[in-house]
């Protein structure tokens, strides 16, 4: 791949975004989809950056990209440090093509949503809002206009240890 083979397809920054990681909680988080085309193969994924706060440089957080067949949704769906990431470009035809929102559900109850953008991409960034929360299970829903769940899957969202009172100082 060389840069000039890939389009970021969608794209969203958030500035203050919040972790239950003090040392992430306020920094900058941008999440894309990107997809290339190489010698008649489609590829795409996701991937993520964020600005810590007290830095002023980007770095990659994570990526998910590999081979996409044709009829497979551009997305993606990543996470740590209590954050949760979930992007799909809305497909013209198949399962997603219905695809109204994308919803974030948490133990508590709690639910972000995400609804599509004009560049077509539903991109949802869903910080839990506290440890019960982070370690316990969440569901991913998309959701059509009508409410009705299209797909669904809970998982078990392990943010990792809590900080200690030595790593909430810095």
């Amino acid at each position: 791949f060389t840069p000039e083979d890939f389009t970021i397809v969608g794209q969203r920054t958030w500035h203050n975004a919040p972790s239950i990681y003090p040392s992430m909680d306020g920094g900058c988080l941008t999440v894309a989809l990107i997809e290339a085309h190489v010698e008649g193969h489609r590829y795409g994924g996701m991937i993520e950056a964020v600005i810590n706060p007290g830095n002023t440089e980007w770095g990659l957080l994570s990526g998910g990209f590999g081979e996409r067949l044709e009829g497979r949704p551009l997305g993606g769906d990543s996470g740590g440090a209590g954050r949760r990431y979930v992007g799909v470009q809305i497909p013209e035809s198949g399962e997603l093509s219905d695809l109204h929102t994308i919803e974030i559900e948490y133990i508590d109850g709690t639910i972000n949503r995400a609804e599509p953008a004009a560049d077509g991409c539903i991109i949802l960034f869903s910080s839990a809002p506290g440890w019960d929360a982070a370690e316990a299970e969440i569901t991913t829903r998309y959701v059509d206009a009508s409410g009705n769940t299209i797909q669904s899957h809970t998982i078990a969202f392990n943010p990792g240890p809590r900080p200690t009172d030595d790593m909430a100082d810095g």
